[in-house]
Formats: C-alpha cells, structure tokens, sequence
C-alpha cells in the first residue's frame, strides 16, 4: 500500500486508507466476519472507515459491508464536488440579486473629505441627496466642456510641423517620377 494510493489523493487520512485497502476486496460480506479478518472489531473497523462512509464510499446495509472501487470512489467524489460547486454557484448568484437592494443608507457614510473631492471632480455627478448618510455619486455620460480645455503644450506646433514635413515626404515618395519610366516608343 503506498501513500499516494486513490483514497489518499482523495484528501482521506492514512487510517481510512488503510481501512480501505484491508476491505474493498471483501466487499459485501458480513461486516463481522470482514472486522474478524483484519482482527479487529466491527466498531474498530467502522471508526476508521468512518470518513468513507460520510461520503458513501463506504456503507453497511443489512450488516453488510459494500465498499466501492477506486474508480467508483473517484465517481462519487466528483459528484460531492459537483454538487458542492453547484450549491456554491447557487450561494453566489443569489448574493448577485442581493447587491442591486443595497441603499446608499446601507454603507457607511462618506468621508467628508472624499465628498468634496468628488463633488469637484469633472465627470461625477450628485445622484442622492445632501444628506451626509446617503450622499451617491454617478458617473455623468457628457464630460463637462472645461474637462477637455487644458493647458497647451509648446511642442504642439513643432509636433503638427513634424508631421506636415513627413506627409510631404511620403507624397514624395509614392508620386510617379518623369522620365524614367517612358518606353522606348513614346519619346520624341
């Protein structure tokens, strides 16, 4: 038995393991006489099996021990965790729809400070009331006219120069030359 054995992979203990190992291959027989073969008792045989049969890997009907394979063990925490998932995703979702229901009178107040700052910030504007509990902001869809004015920048004209001088440049360049291109036909 080594220690990366399927039930170990599993994220079970070393004394599920070894309890598993000792009885999956007698699987279905009374649980007396598989606790006699691994000379221990029945409820010594369970406490460690205990973790298996929580995830149903491991179960006792009609004082019958079923035990299932490595690969059906595999199978069946897949679906654990597939449920799990699936009940997590639920948990998020119905989070999700929660969020929209939460006021402004819900969180905590804004800083006066952080208030003023955003009351002159371009761009932002008041969507609640003065009201120092439920002061909201949103984001205005028109910038304001001055939040596109700015200082301007002495390299401006040296940079529109530049790039007049390389459009004359490039239409240079792509314009057709004289002369050279006449066929022996065309010259008079």
């Amino acid at each position: 038995m080594s220690s990366d054995s399927v039930i170990t992979a599993l994220g079970f203990g070393k004394a599920a393991d070894r309890a598993y190992h000792q009885v999956v291959g007698q699987s279905g027989r009374e649980l007396v006489s598989i606790a006699q073969s691994v000379l221990r008792t029945p409820e010594e045989l369970m406490r460690d099996l205990a973790p298996l049969v929580e995830r149903g890997i491991a179960q006792v009907e009609d004082s019958r021990l079923f035990v299932l394979t490595p690969a059906e063990a595999v199978v069946r925490m897949v679906e654990i965790s597939a449920d799990s998932a699936a009940a997590a995703h639920a948990r998020l979702q119905a989070v999700g729809r929660a969020l929209p229901h939460l006021t402004a009178s819900n969180v905590r107040p804004a800083d006066g400070d952080v208030a003023s700052v955003l009351d002159a910030a371009p761009g932002l504007v008041q969507a609640s009331a003065e009201d120092r509990d439920t002061r909201a902001w949103r984001v205005s869809r028109e910038p304001a006219a001055d939040a596109l004015d700015g200082p301007g920048s002495w390299l401006r004209p040296v940079l529109l120069l530049v790039q007049f001088a390389g459009l004359a440049v490039a239409l240079v360049q792509c314009a057709p030359t004289r002369g050279a291109s006449r066929t022996e036909g065309s010259r008079r």
